[in-house]
């Protein structure tokens, strides 16, 4: 899936997170912060795991826009850094 490609609902997160996950044998995420940007929330990140093929260790960075309303997210978008981020929400580093 390119990173560019939008998906929808449930099944559409289900989707992007399955296939995310064929690549790795294990992977998780570390939050940095918890940044408040009104009803958004940005969430710089650490995501870790094993490549399933190679069993190389990897690591790289994002940032994490979720957008709320009633209590629930209703939207992610994931920036390769966190100024690109804060220009997304309107927010200065």
């Amino acid at each position: 899936m390119p990173e560019s490609e939008e998906v929808h609902g449930h099944d559409g997160a289900l989707r992007f997170l399955a296939i995310q996950m064929e690549a790795f044998e294990t992977m998780w995420l570390q939050p940095h912060e918890f940044i408040d940007a009104g009803d958004m929330v940005v969430m710089p990140v650490q995501a870790c795991g094993r490549a399933r093929h190679t069993g190389i260790g990897v690591e790289f960075e994002r940032v994490h826009v979720s957008s709320y309303r009633g209590g629930r997210v209703v939207r992610l978008e994931i920036y390769v850094s966190k100024r690109e981020a804060f220009e997304a929400v309107g927010l200065r580093e």
